[in-house]
């Protein structure tokens, strides 16, 4: 098993090993090209392993030993210690008096050994003014950190914090540089800041409050009048909230709201709760609706220009959000207001509300004008995209979906034709065709699969046929799959995971769990040996298998239950068959297959395939013994003729289905194999090469395939030819040849830390008023829950320290209060039942001042998530005449047990604190009006 340099640090560490030793092994380590980075990684990494060690060992003097060896030795550059110790600081796993008075200790020596001033030395030469402002800011939460921890008469925190703050405040001189939202956010923590060391006894460093003072004056020039006065304003509505007088549950600017909900109907197309699940997305959108309050205008336009920032925002996917602004978007709105009519509000209301929607957005050029140049670039100038308008595109679905008329899109856009519509829609009523029948005859079984994708993009670039494409590949799948039609459905199953786009649009439009549940209903009751022709049936039943492998894989379904219509099926053994298996374990039938299979196959008297073993073996057996005959024909050191006479079945159509699991297993058996045995690289080499290896076969296994072309090992087998496989799998991906082997190394050793910096992403574009994204599922995948929610919390607080309580609010309602598919973990009751006793534990050790503003904080996110799942509740309810709870629990169930918890730690004051303003909150007591009842009992 591989090691990084967290592991090595940590057995070094453990085994008393010197610093000059452990820095030795760490040299050679990194000379061995275990971790090919750069140096500043290099050096990233290096502190980072001996600081993550505090949270266990606290103010260990050894581990200080450690730190300073590696400076004093050069391999790790004092500039970097501090930027790692500031934001490792931050968690409060190093939250110990004698752990962060150490670390500044180590930092302060190192600076007034080297005799140099603070640029160069805390601060490299190579640094940005606003990397610079990152630093103090990290200091700044150092020092109120340090405020709040005990006083400790061997340790003097606030000094050597104060300090070291000093020393980063003289570095930056250029403000012209930063942001107005970096400069506002800085001056809100330094003023912060200011007045906490005015009213405390505490020791800090002399000129530490004229530096802050000089700090605050020159940030608040750096900042133009609107954005102060935009903070100050934000600044109010939290003061007015914390003392609750307001429960205001939306914004008339938030492109937050929208955004997260977006990026996980793009992120997540094909689940449950998807994008494609028209129900589903109509009440989500129906369930912000009431929880924001918002008006039909202000609904509208948050909602649009939200969409088209997102396609902004997002150039290298700007097709995919092109594709749901224009050929999805409107049919969900459509479904939206047909379902809101009960809800006091007309078509005349909407109708209103979209031409207000619209002529906000065509008052703003610019974001249409983006739109537009990101797509020209996306697109290119093919014939087909010549004189296509973004804009135009989307007021004729809005048009045709009745959202709008016809005379406000020539308002909107004089130049706007309403004739000039789609030309797919044009060509068949000149073929004198229905639009589903000219489409259907495209698509059908004596059209060439390359013919057939090619008309597939030529739908993908008019979204306006997405809907009906979508609906007829779901219809005509369902009839080939049920009446048992192999031809036509393995046709169909070649244009989709041949196509580059067919899968994305019905993505878009339907729920792929249908599409792989129909699939897999076919596999089951399919009978090869009940057809005339079983040779021909196996290869068609392949293309059916290769395509479930490829949507389960390439949208990450739960394969061991696919779900449909309240009946659930398992996919699991088409992904089982990657372990080989010794012929003497299996069962006497499983072993009679195996024999007659591996004569056939790799005898050199044999005739071929004939079709009484194909009827005799069930293509689920089949595909299970697949990767144990090749394994035991490359052990069994065959001729070469007869092997490759062999393998060559398994290129062919006959077999070709079997590689996902073949190649996988294949890799495994050569992986472990020692010494290497360099026909497994043959075998896996010509299975890659072959034109009839399956597209999708390439692309499931492209991340396995590109590691072993960089192996040293590898090099060494000249009949491999690794180049020609790296070209193979860039012609099947699109992507041109790059560097595999950094971009392998460096997602192997960041992947479990992805969550928490994408969390911080989100954040940060939320608070920079960008359109933010957090793939929940997928963090979810590397992290438990309570992790994931501790990384939540650490944001909310850093966030709540900025006076963003909106952002906060919107942030901490998406993750917890927003329905996802089946497997993810539903986050509110695991919030509110098992990190929340926690977090009131934490706040009961801090000062009153700090208590007061940390539990305003919680009460907003509990209050607000509660109140979204109630109208959630209600809307899935409605809409889509569901049940069950979608998020764990029905939100009644979870104020009734948040009560009774909450009377159980009466006896802590931030437990009292969170129930006392919860019971204040008008809103929250109008939606849950029993609760103050269960508090009480």
């Amino acid at each position: 098993m591989s090691m990084n340099l967290d592991e090595l640090t940590r057995n070094c560490f453990q085994s008393g090993f010197s610093a000059p030793k452990w820095l030795a092994l760490c040299r050679k380590f990194i000379d061995n090209g275990s971790i090919p980075q750069s140096h500043d990684i290099i050096e990233n990494n290096l502190s980072n392993s001996i600081l993550v060690l505090f949270s266990s060992y606290p103010g260990d003097s050894e581990l200080q030993g450690y730190l300073k060896y590696a400076i004093h030795s050069g391999m790790l550059s004092l500039a970097t210690y501090v930027t790692t110790f500031l934001q490792a600081a931050r968690s409060p796993d190093l939250h110990a008096v004698s752990t962060l008075d150490l670390l500044c200790r180590v930092a302060l020596e190192a600076y007034y050994a080297s005799g140099m001033a603070p640029i160069g030395s805390v601060v490299s030469f190579a640094e940005t003014p606003a990397t610079i402002l990152n630093k103090i800011q990290d200091a700044i939460a150092l020092l109120r950190t340090a405020i709040t921890l005990p006083i400790s008469h061997f340790h003097q925190l606030t000094s050597s914090a104060s300090q070291l703050t000093t020393l980063l405040l003289s570095c930056v001189s250029d403000f012209s540089q930063i942001s107005n939202t970096q400069a506002a956010v800085l001056y809100t923590d330094a003023n912060d800041l200011h007045s906490s060391l005015l009213h405390s006894s505490l020791r800090f460093e002399t000129n530490l409050h004229q530096m802050l003072e000089t700090f605050c004056f020159s940030l608040s020039l750096s900042m133009g009048d609107d954005m102060k006065a935009a903070r100050e304003a934000q600044m109010i509505q939290s003061m007015q909230l914390g003392m609750g007088k307001t429960d205001v549950q939306g914004s008339d600017s938030d492109v937050i709201t929208f955004s997260l909900v977006f990026h996980q109907w793009i992120h997540q197309r094909g689940h449950d709760y998807g994008v494609g699940s028209a129900n589903d997305a109509v009440a989500v959108l129906i369930a912000t609706l009431r929880w924001t309050a918002w008006t039909p205008r202000v609904f509208y336009t948050q909602l649009l220009t939200t969409a088209l920032m997102c396609l902004t925002q997002n150039p290298g996917m700007s097709t995919i959000w092109r594709a749901f602004i224009v050929g999805r978007l409107p049919s969900l709105l459509a479904s939206f207001e047909s379902a809101n009519k009960g809800d006091h509000t007309s078509k005349g209301d909407w109708r209103t509300a979209m031409s207000s929607a619209l002529d906000y957005i065509y008052r703003r050029p610019d974001l249409i004008v983006e739109c537009e140049q990101i797509l020209s670039q996306a697109t290119g100038n093919s014939d087909e995209d010549l004189g296509r308008s973004f804009n135009r595109d989307l007021l004729h679905s809005l048009i045709r979906h009745d959202l709008v008329n016809s005379e406000l899109a020539l308002q909107l856009d004089p130049t706007f034709n309403v004739e000039s519509g789609s030309r797919l829609f044009a060509e068949a009523q000149e073929a004198g065709a229905d639009f589903v029948l000219y489409l259907e005859n495209k698509l059908g079984l004596d059209v060439e699969i390359t013919d057939a994708c090619n008309w597939v993009a030529r739908i993908w670039r008019d979204s306006s046929t997405h809907h009906i494409f979508a609906h007829v590949m779901l219809k005509r799948f369902t009839q080939f799959a049920t009446s048992l039609d192999t031809d036509d459905l393995s046709h169909l199953c070649k244009i989709l995971y041949t196509s580059d786009y067919a899968l994305d649009i019905l993505a878009l439009h339907v729920k792929l769990t249908e599409v792989v549940f129909r699939g897999l209903k076919f596999l089951e009751e399919f009978d090869c040996g009940a057809v005339g022709d079983p040779q021909t049936a196996v290869s068609h039943l392949g293309d059916v298998v290769l395509l479930v492998q490829y949507v389960i894989i390439r949208f990450r379904l739960n394969s061991s239950h696919i779900s449909m219509m309240d009946q659930s099926i398992s996919a699991s053994y088409l992904f089982s068959s990657t372990n080989v298996q010794d012929p003497g374990t299996l069962s006497l039938d499983e072993a009679s297959s195996f024999t007659a299979w591996f004569k056939a196959l790799f005898d050199s008297n044999s005739e071929g395939i004939e079709d009484t073993i194909i009827r005799s073996t069930p293509p689920k057996l089949l595909l299970r013994l697949s990767t144990s005959l090749i394994a035991q024909a490359l052990r069994t050191k065959l001729d070469s003729d007869v092997l490759n006479n062999g393998v060559s079945y398994f290129t062919s159509s006959l077999l070709n289905w079997t590689l996902f699991n073949v190649i996988r297993g294949v890799l495994k058996e050569f992986e472990s194999t020692r010494p290497m045995n360099p026909a497994f690289l043959e075998i896996l080499q010509a299975f890659i090469l072959s034109t009839s290896c399956p597209r999708p076969v390439l692309l499931l296994c492209k991340d396995q395939l590109h590691a072993l072309t960089t192996l040293k090992r590898t090099k060494s087998v000249a009949t491999f030819n690794a180049g020609a496989v790296r070209n193979k799998l860039a012609e099947v991906t699109g992507r041109s040849n790059l560097d595999v082997s950094k971009m392998v190394a460096v997602n192997v050793h960041d992947w479990k830390e992805q969550p928490k910096q994408d969390m911080h992403n989100a954040f940060t574009a939320a608070s920079g008023q960008k359109a933010p994204s957090l793939d929940v599922e997928k963090s979810l995948r590397i992290l438990p829950p309570t992790k994931f929610l501790q990384y939540l919390w650490s944001e909310i607080v850093i966030s709540g320290s900025m006076r963003e309580t909106e952002t906060i609010k919107r942030m901490a309602t998406f993750v917890l209060a927003t329905p996802r598919s089946s497997e993810t973990p539903p986050l509110l009751p695991i919030f509110l039942h098992v990190v929340l006793p926690s977090l009131i534990s934490n706040i009961d050790s801090q000062q009153p001042a700090e208590q007061n503003v940390t539990v305003d904080i919680l009460v907003t996110i509990i209050s607000s998530a509660l109140t979204a799942a109630a109208h959630l509740d209600w809307a899935v309810r409605t809409i889509c005449g569901e049940h069950r709870p979608v998020l764990g629990q029905h939100s009644p169930a979870m104020v009734r047990q948040l009560a009774a918890e909450l009377r159980a730690q009466k006896d802590k004051h931030a437990g009292r604190l969170v129930a006392q303003k919860l019971a204040a909150s008008q809103g929250f007591v109008s939606n849950f009006p029993f609760f103050v009842t269960e508090l009480n009992v």
